[in-house]
């Protein structure tokens, strides 16, 4: 599962490998686990996440704008009111991982998943310069609405 996370971040292009500059603080790293019973097909399956500590970013050097587009439950009510009334017909998605599709416009560095680091030729070990939005940074939401 953690292979599967890492092979579609390298697709989307979420970072670049790059020796550390001096004088910045790296952001962190965890995994989430998930275990799925079962799933529409039938099958079991485990997932995982990698998200970033976001707690660590300093304002106005990691991030400069937050935001959490969330609708109001009086007009999530109204709209099903009226789609049952009109007999509309409704529907929804689920943007798999949506976060990794905003692009961050700071520069944030980020300490490589734990067993999965990699070193440069000289022998360095190398960071991950984030090229787009990753679950847990403050500013994720905001650059992917």
């Amino acid at each position: 599962a953690m292979e599967k996370e890492l092979g579609t971040m390298k697709e989307m292009g979420v970072w670049k490998l790059v020796e550390p500059p001096q004088g910045r603080k790296l952001v962190g790293n965890r995994w989430v686990f998930e275990f799925k019973p079962v799933d529409l097909k039938g099958g079991s399956r485990f997932k995982a996440r990698l998200v970033a500590q976001g707690f660590s970013q300093i304002p106005g050097v990691d991030f400069h704008q937050t935001y959490a587009p969330v609708a109001r439950q009086a007009s999530v009510k109204l709209l099903i009111a009226l789609a049952a009334q009109n007999d509309w017909e409704l529907d929804c998605f689920d943007a798999k991982r949506a976060f990794l599709h905003g692009r961050l416009t700071e520069e944030i560095y980020m300490k490589q998943p734990r067993g999965f680091e990699r070193y440069s030729d000289a022998g360095v070990l190398l960071i991950c310069l984030l090229l787009r939005s990753l679950y847990g940074l403050k500013q994720a939401a905001f650059d992917w609405y």
